[in-house]
Protein backbone atom coordinates (compact mmCIF):
# COMPACT_ATOMS: atom_id res chain seq x y z
CA UNK A 1 0.00 0.00 0.00
CA UNK A 2 1.38 3.41 -0.99
CA UNK A 3 1.83 5.81 1.92
CA UNK A 4 0.76 9.44 1.67
CA UNK A 5 3.54 12.04 1.76
CA UNK A 6 4.11 13.13 5.37
CA UNK A 7 4.20 16.90 5.82
CA UNK A 8 4.74 18.50 9.24
CA UNK A 9 1.12 18.10 10.35
CA UNK A 10 0.88 14.42 9.47
CA UNK A 11 4.32 13.82 10.98
CA UNK A 12 3.07 15.19 14.32
CA UNK A 13 0.00 12.95 14.13
CA UNK A 14 2.16 9.88 13.50
CA UNK A 15 4.45 10.80 16.42
CA UNK A 16 1.34 10.95 18.60
CA UNK A 17 0.38 7.43 17.50
CA UNK A 18 -2.26 8.39 14.94
CA UNK A 19 -1.53 7.00 11.48
CA UNK A 20 1.38 5.53 9.58
CA UNK A 21 0.40 1.93 10.40
CA UNK A 22 -0.20 0.58 6.89
CA UNK A 23 2.35 -2.09 5.88
CA UNK A 24 5.06 -1.38 3.32
CA UNK A 25 8.82 -1.11 2.93
CA UNK A 26 10.34 2.12 4.24
CA UNK A 27 14.04 3.02 4.19
CA UNK A 28 15.41 5.76 6.43
CA UNK A 29 18.26 8.26 6.13
CA UNK A 30 19.72 10.61 8.72
CA UNK A 31 22.67 13.00 9.20
CA UNK A 32 26.08 11.43 8.89
CA UNK A 33 29.56 12.93 9.14
CA UNK A 34 32.13 11.29 6.90
CA UNK A 35 35.87 11.07 7.71
CA UNK A 36 36.47 14.37 5.89
CA UNK A 37 34.09 16.16 8.23
CA UNK A 38 31.42 16.62 5.57
CA UNK A 39 27.77 16.01 6.45
CA UNK A 40 25.44 13.97 4.28
CA UNK A 41 22.42 11.69 4.53
CA UNK A 42 23.15 8.00 4.99
CA UNK A 43 21.06 4.84 5.30
CA UNK A 44 20.16 4.11 8.93
CA UNK A 45 17.54 1.37 8.70
CA UNK A 46 14.42 -0.15 7.17
CA UNK A 47 10.97 -0.75 8.68
CA UNK A 48 7.62 -2.22 7.67
CA UNK A 49 5.43 0.81 8.47
CA UNK A 50 5.86 4.57 8.18
CA UNK A 51 5.29 4.93 11.93
CA UNK A 52 8.14 2.52 12.70
CA UNK A 53 10.34 4.29 10.16
CA UNK A 54 9.78 7.56 12.03
CA UNK A 55 10.79 5.60 15.12
CA UNK A 56 14.24 5.09 13.60
CA UNK A 57 14.66 8.83 12.99
CA UNK A 58 13.36 9.59 16.49
CA UNK A 59 16.07 7.38 17.99
CA UNK A 60 18.75 9.06 15.87
CA UNK A 61 17.72 12.53 17.06
CA UNK A 62 17.45 11.33 20.64
CA UNK A 63 21.07 10.16 20.49
CA UNK A 64 22.18 13.42 18.88
CA UNK A 65 20.52 15.94 21.20
CA UNK A 66 19.36 14.23 24.41
CA UNK A 67 22.60 14.90 26.27
CA UNK A 68 22.28 18.63 25.60
CA UNK A 69 18.60 18.86 26.54
CA UNK A 70 17.93 18.68 30.27
CA UNK A 71 14.45 20.20 30.37
CA UNK A 72 11.53 18.08 31.52
CA UNK A 73 8.96 16.85 29.02
CA UNK A 74 6.46 19.48 30.19
CA UNK A 75 9.03 22.29 30.05
CA UNK A 76 10.17 21.25 26.59
CA UNK A 77 6.57 21.03 25.35
CA UNK A 78 5.85 24.48 26.78
CA UNK A 79 8.84 25.94 24.94
CA UNK A 80 7.72 24.31 21.70
CA UNK A 81 4.21 25.71 22.16
CA UNK A 82 5.57 29.22 22.69
CA UNK A 83 7.57 28.87 19.49
CA UNK A 84 4.65 27.49 17.44
CA UNK A 85 1.32 28.03 19.27
CA UNK A 86 -0.64 26.83 16.23
CA UNK A 87 0.51 23.31 17.03
CA UNK A 88 -0.23 23.39 20.76
CA UNK A 89 -2.87 20.65 20.51
CA UNK A 90 -0.60 18.43 18.41
CA UNK A 91 2.29 18.88 20.85
CA UNK A 92 0.01 18.02 23.77
CA UNK A 93 -0.83 14.70 22.11
CA UNK A 94 2.84 13.64 22.04
CA UNK A 95 3.77 12.18 25.43
CA UNK A 96 7.12 10.54 24.75
CA UNK A 97 10.24 12.63 25.33
CA UNK A 98 12.13 11.24 22.27
CA UNK A 99 9.17 11.99 20.00
CA UNK A 100 8.99 15.53 21.39
CA UNK A 101 12.72 16.00 20.83
CA UNK A 102 12.28 14.91 17.22
CA UNK A 103 9.33 17.27 16.71
CA UNK A 104 11.41 20.02 18.29
CA UNK A 105 14.33 19.30 15.97
CA UNK A 106 12.00 19.69 13.04
CA UNK A 107 10.89 23.03 14.49
CA UNK A 108 14.40 24.48 14.64
CA UNK A 109 14.97 23.20 18.18
CA UNK A 110 18.32 21.61 19.04
CA UNK A 111 19.21 20.24 15.60
CA UNK A 112 19.38 23.32 13.40
CA UNK A 113 17.19 24.92 10.77
CA UNK A 114 15.32 22.42 8.62
CA UNK A 115 13.15 22.84 5.58
CA UNK A 116 10.35 20.28 5.68
CA UNK A 117 9.15 19.34 2.22
CA UNK A 118 5.40 19.59 1.64
CA UNK A 119 5.23 17.53 -1.57
CA UNK A 120 7.10 14.61 -3.20
CA UNK A 121 8.18 16.98 -5.99
CA UNK A 122 9.78 19.36 -3.51
CA UNK A 123 11.51 16.43 -1.81
CA UNK A 124 12.86 15.10 -5.11
CA UNK A 125 14.50 18.49 -5.76
CA UNK A 126 16.18 18.60 -2.34
CA UNK A 127 19.90 19.46 -2.27
CA UNK A 128 20.85 16.34 -0.30
CA UNK A 129 18.28 13.59 -0.70
CA UNK A 130 16.93 14.13 -4.21
CA UNK A 131 19.59 11.85 -5.71
CA UNK A 132 18.55 9.03 -3.40
CA UNK A 133 15.73 8.33 -5.85
CA UNK A 134 18.36 7.39 -8.44
CA UNK A 135 19.90 4.88 -6.05
CA UNK A 136 16.63 3.16 -5.09
CA UNK A 137 14.67 1.86 -8.06
CA UNK A 138 10.91 2.00 -7.66
CA UNK A 139 10.98 4.32 -4.63
CA UNK A 140 9.33 7.56 -3.61
CA UNK A 141 9.99 10.07 -0.85
CA UNK A 142 7.39 10.12 1.93
CA UNK A 143 9.22 12.47 4.33
CA UNK A 144 12.12 14.91 3.95
CA UNK A 145 13.58 17.45 6.38
CA UNK A 146 16.72 19.03 5.02
CA UNK A 147 19.12 21.76 6.06
CA UNK A 148 21.36 22.97 3.28
CA UNK A 149 24.22 25.40 3.89
CA UNK A 150 24.70 27.90 5.44
CA UNK A 151 22.43 26.59 8.23
CA UNK A 152 23.56 22.97 8.48
CA UNK A 153 24.75 20.22 6.16
CA UNK A 154 22.30 17.46 7.11
CA UNK A 155 19.09 15.78 6.09
CA UNK A 156 16.47 13.33 7.33
CA UNK A 157 14.46 11.30 4.85
CA UNK A 158 12.11 8.34 4.58
CA UNK A 159 11.46 6.64 1.25
CA UNK A 160 8.94 3.94 0.45
CA UNK A 161 9.97 1.12 -1.87
CA UNK A 162 7.05 0.78 -4.28
CA UNK A 163 8.42 -1.96 -6.53
CA UNK A 164 11.50 -4.14 -6.50
CA UNK A 165 14.35 -3.78 -8.98
CA UNK A 166 13.46 -7.00 -10.81
CA UNK A 167 10.80 -8.51 -8.56
CA UNK A 168 10.88 -9.45 -4.87
CA UNK A 169 14.01 -11.42 -3.98
CA UNK A 170 13.42 -14.95 -2.79
CA UNK A 171 15.28 -16.30 0.22
CA UNK A 172 17.71 -18.10 -2.09
CA UNK A 173 18.35 -14.85 -4.02
CA UNK A 174 19.12 -12.99 -0.81
CA UNK A 175 21.41 -15.86 0.10
CA UNK A 176 23.08 -15.45 -3.30
CA UNK A 177 23.68 -11.72 -2.75
CA UNK A 178 25.13 -12.33 0.71
CA UNK A 179 27.36 -15.13 -0.58
CA UNK A 180 28.59 -12.93 -3.44
CA UNK A 181 29.49 -10.15 -1.00
CA UNK A 182 31.60 -12.51 1.11
CA UNK A 183 32.99 -14.55 -1.79
CA UNK A 184 31.54 -17.83 -0.48
CA UNK A 185 31.61 -20.01 -3.59
CA UNK A 186 29.88 -22.97 -1.93
CA UNK A 187 27.00 -20.73 -0.80
CA UNK A 188 26.77 -19.23 -4.30
CA UNK A 189 26.48 -22.70 -5.80
CA UNK A 190 23.88 -23.70 -3.20
CA UNK A 191 21.76 -20.59 -3.82
CA UNK A 192 21.81 -21.11 -7.58
CA UNK A 193 20.94 -24.80 -7.16
CA UNK A 194 18.03 -23.72 -4.91
CA UNK A 195 16.55 -21.66 -7.74
CA UNK A 196 18.04 -18.19 -7.27
CA UNK A 197 17.93 -16.06 -10.42
CA UNK A 198 21.57 -15.19 -11.04
CA UNK A 199 20.80 -11.60 -12.16
CA UNK A 200 17.96 -10.91 -9.71
CA UNK A 201 18.22 -7.33 -8.43
CA UNK A 202 17.09 -5.95 -5.10
CA UNK A 203 15.04 -2.78 -4.45
CA UNK A 204 18.10 -0.65 -5.25
CA UNK A 205 18.84 -2.42 -8.53
CA UNK A 206 21.79 -4.34 -7.02
CA UNK A 207 22.38 -7.89 -8.22
CA UNK A 208 24.68 -10.49 -6.70
CA UNK A 209 27.26 -9.46 -9.30
CA UNK A 210 27.15 -5.87 -7.99
CA UNK A 211 27.82 -7.18 -4.47
CA UNK A 212 30.72 -9.36 -5.62
CA UNK A 213 32.33 -6.54 -7.62
CA UNK A 214 31.83 -3.97 -4.87
CA UNK A 215 33.55 -6.23 -2.34
CA UNK A 216 36.34 -7.18 -4.80
CA UNK A 217 35.55 -10.91 -4.71
CA UNK A 218 37.13 -11.98 -7.99
CA UNK A 219 36.34 -15.68 -7.72
CA UNK A 220 32.71 -14.88 -6.96
CA UNK A 221 32.56 -12.57 -9.98
CA UNK A 222 33.90 -15.37 -12.17
CA UNK A 223 31.40 -17.89 -10.76
CA UNK A 224 28.46 -15.55 -11.31
CA UNK A 225 29.51 -14.68 -14.86
CA UNK A 226 29.93 -18.38 -15.68
CA UNK A 227 26.40 -18.91 -14.33
CA UNK A 228 25.08 -16.29 -16.75
CA UNK A 229 25.04 -13.07 -14.67
CA UNK A 230 24.34 -9.95 -16.75
CA UNK A 231 27.53 -7.86 -16.76
CA UNK A 232 25.67 -4.85 -18.16
CA UNK A 233 22.70 -4.92 -15.78
CA UNK A 234 21.75 -1.38 -14.83
CA UNK A 235 23.88 0.33 -17.46
CA UNK A 236 20.93 2.42 -18.67
CA UNK A 237 20.47 3.94 -15.20
CA UNK A 238 24.11 4.64 -14.32
CA UNK A 239 24.35 1.49 -12.24
CA UNK A 240 26.55 -0.86 -14.27
CA UNK A 241 28.43 -3.44 -12.15
CA UNK A 242 31.75 -1.93 -13.30
CA UNK A 243 31.02 1.05 -11.02
CA UNK A 244 30.00 -1.02 -8.00
CA UNK A 245 31.67 -0.11 -4.72
CA UNK A 246 30.83 0.01 -1.02
CA UNK A 247 30.18 3.40 0.54
CA UNK A 248 28.75 3.87 4.06
CA UNK A 249 27.84 0.18 4.17
CA UNK A 250 25.77 0.42 0.96
CA UNK A 251 26.62 -1.15 -2.39
CA UNK A 252 26.08 1.24 -5.27
CA UNK A 253 27.72 2.97 -8.28
CA UNK A 254 30.27 4.67 -6.03
CA UNK A 255 33.55 3.72 -7.75
CA UNK A 256 36.14 6.48 -7.41
CA UNK A 257 39.30 4.65 -8.48
CA UNK A 258 40.57 1.16 -9.29
CA UNK A 259 42.40 -0.52 -6.44
CA UNK A 260 45.15 -2.93 -7.46
CA UNK A 261 45.60 -5.70 -10.01
CA UNK A 262 42.78 -7.81 -8.58
CA UNK A 263 40.28 -5.01 -9.13
CA UNK A 264 41.55 -4.39 -12.66
CA UNK A 265 41.14 -8.10 -13.45
CA UNK A 266 37.53 -7.98 -12.20
CA UNK A 267 36.78 -5.03 -14.49
CA UNK A 268 38.51 -6.83 -17.37
CA UNK A 269 36.36 -9.91 -16.78
CA UNK A 270 33.20 -7.76 -16.78
CA UNK A 271 34.18 -6.17 -20.10
CA UNK A 272 34.83 -9.59 -21.62
CA UNK A 273 31.38 -10.62 -20.39
CA UNK A 274 29.62 -7.70 -22.05
CA UNK A 275 30.05 -4.59 -19.92
CA UNK A 276 30.74 -1.52 -22.04
CA UNK A 277 33.49 1.07 -21.67
CA UNK A 278 30.86 3.59 -22.74
CA UNK A 279 28.70 2.94 -19.65
CA UNK A 280 28.40 5.97 -17.36
CA UNK A 281 27.73 6.31 -13.64
CA UNK A 282 25.22 8.63 -11.98
CA UNK A 283 27.59 11.57 -12.56
CA UNK A 284 27.94 10.81 -16.28
CA UNK A 285 31.52 9.56 -15.90
CA UNK A 286 32.89 6.61 -17.88
CA UNK A 287 35.45 4.17 -16.52
CA UNK A 288 38.12 6.06 -18.50
CA UNK A 289 37.19 9.25 -16.64
CA UNK A 290 37.66 7.50 -13.30
CA UNK A 291 40.77 5.48 -14.18
CA UNK A 292 42.45 6.94 -17.28
CA UNK A 293 45.64 4.98 -16.53
CA UNK A 294 43.99 1.68 -17.55
CA UNK A 295 41.94 2.97 -20.51
CA UNK A 296 44.35 1.69 -23.14
CA UNK A 297 44.60 -1.84 -21.71
CA UNK A 298 40.82 -2.10 -21.30
CA UNK A 299 40.24 -0.88 -24.87
CA UNK A 300 42.61 -3.62 -26.05
CA UNK A 301 40.38 -6.20 -24.37
CA UNK A 302 37.39 -4.83 -26.30
CA UNK A 303 39.34 -5.03 -29.59
CA UNK A 304 40.37 -8.61 -28.88
CA UNK A 305 36.75 -9.57 -28.30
Amino acid sequence: MNAEFADFDSMLAILAGDGGKSPGRFVCFAPFQDPNGEEAATFVGEEGTLADAFGILVRVVDELVAENEDRSVDAFREAMTEEAPTYAKAFAAIHSRPELLFAGAMLNFNAGTYDLSDTPEEAAADYYVGLLLQEFEGAKHVFVASAAPPHQDAAFAIMQIIQEGSGPLSSSERELAEAAATGDLNAIAHALKSGARVSAADERGMSALHHAVANRKGAAVTALLEAGADASLGDSSGNSPIFAAVERKLVGPYLKKLRGKGHIKIISDLIRAGASLDDTNLQGETLADIAPEVEESLEQIVEEE
